[in-house]
């Protein structure tokens, strides 16, 4: 098999206090954001997401919030199905509403750009912007992840409408 670089990046903190902290990272990383459901490393199935670019995390004890731009990156092997020719960007924040991060929520903004995508229904210039929330917690022994999103844009000529919604507890 050929080299293949999983992770390599740089951190730099210009802010740092008692509860702040900015960090500003560069290079290749692995993002996941809430559940998993649209942003994770997927390390189950052993095929792991890799992004190449910049993030911005600032963090302070009931809330973190995540910018990001990157491309992904294809493995070696090109199992992924990963287009580095794709861009993706986005906003996740999350807000704790107790010290021990028991209850939740999350609100976010993801886009993504690829000239030259690829589906069943043909080809075209791709631009997707999803915006969603997620409430999630656990309390006596009961937990609970409810998220939705709706997602606008263009792909070739023709719009882009859709949403989703998922709720799991247990």
């Amino acid at each position: 098999d050929q080299i293949d670089l999983q992770y390599a990046f740089a951190d730099f903190v210009p802010y740092l206090t008692d509860d702040e902290c900015l960090t500003l990272r560069g290079g290749r990383f692995g993002m996941s954001f809430g559940s998993g459901r649209l942003v994770a490393t997927r390390a189950a199935p052993n095929i792991p997401f890799r992004f190449d670019g910049g993030e911005m995390i600032y963090t302070r004890p009931l809330w973190e919030a995540t910018a990001f731009l990157t491309r992904p990156v294809e493995d070696n092997g090109e199992i992924s199905g990963s287009d580095p020719g794709t861009m993706f960007w986005g906003l996740y924040v999350t807000h704790w509403f107790d010290a021990l991060h028991d209850l939740g929520i999350d609100l976010y903004y993801l886009g993504i750009a690829n000239e030259h995508a690829a589906y069943a229904s043909g080809t075209g210039d791709e631009n997707r912007h999803s915006f969603g929330t997620r409430f999630f917690g656990s309390r006596n022994h009961w937990d609970w992840n409810g998220e939705g999103v709706v997602q606008v844009g263009t792909f070739g000529d023709e719009s882009i409408v859709a949403w989703t919604a998922a709720m799991d507890s247990g």
